[in-house]
């Protein structure tokens, strides 16, 4: 009797045994099926926290971006709307380039000697007239893109020295000096007398003296 109930005991302290080793186990299983969860978590807050920042100056970046657009925008509507009269000093006009060139001269423009440029371009005559108010008309008639003129008044002794930039035409008057036309190097390099910028609808606007 003894003996069974010592058998019963050893068998029963190994059940006891055994159903500790299998909590044990299932702890440890438990367990390590968590880690991996919590880990995803861990990683996934920072690449959320890295998403919203990326966002934020995504939407930053096109914001400043549409603002510069708009700016810009703006801008080429200001110039659009930029007409010849905002440009000018009206307290600074003298008069009108609207005579016809032709009732001057109907000689055509020829090329000054020794000039290396190949835009230099003389025109002379001898007539009581102001040179100024016949410029238009001389450009259309005898200017071309990047060319420089001189008109020569024997009259007046005057070199008129003329050219085109951005649609206005820039005009400077010299005394001529004798015999300057024949040079590259000498013509137009007389004292200057006066200087006007002439306006595509005529206006004559006089420059201050330098």
């Amino acid at each position: 009797m003894n003996k069974f109930k010592e058998m019963f005991d050893s068998q029963s302290k190994a059940v006891r045994i055994v159903s500790v080793l299998v909590a044990i186990v299932i702890v440890v299983a438990v367990f390590a099926n968590r880690v991996p969860t919590n880990q995803a978590e861990v990683e996934e807050t920072p690449n959320k926290e890295e998403k919203e920042v990326t966002e934020t100056t995504d939407d930053k970046d096109k914001t400043d971006k549409d603002k510069a657009e708009k700016e810009e925008k703006e801008d080429d509507e200001e110039e659009e709307d930029l007409t010849w009269d905002d440009l000018k000093d009206k307290d600074r006009i003298v008069g009108k380039s609207d005579k016809d060139y032709k009732e001057v001269s109907e000689s055509k423009a020829s090329d000054v000697r020794n000039d290396s440029t190949g835009n230099w371009k003389k025109s002379k005559f001898a007539e009581s007239v102001d040179i100024e108010e016949y410029l238009l008309s001389y450009e259309e008639l005898h200017m071309e893109e990047g060319e420089i003129h001189f008109i020569i008044n024997f009259n007046y002794n005057t070199t008129t020295v003329v050219n085109k930039m951005n649609g206005v035409l820039y005009v400077d008057i010299h005394e001529y000096e004798k015999k300057e036309e024949h040079e590259a190097d000498k013509i137009g390099s007389g004292m200057l007398l006066k200087s006007y910028v002439i306006y595509p609808d005529g206006d004559i606007e006089e420059l201050e003296d330098l």
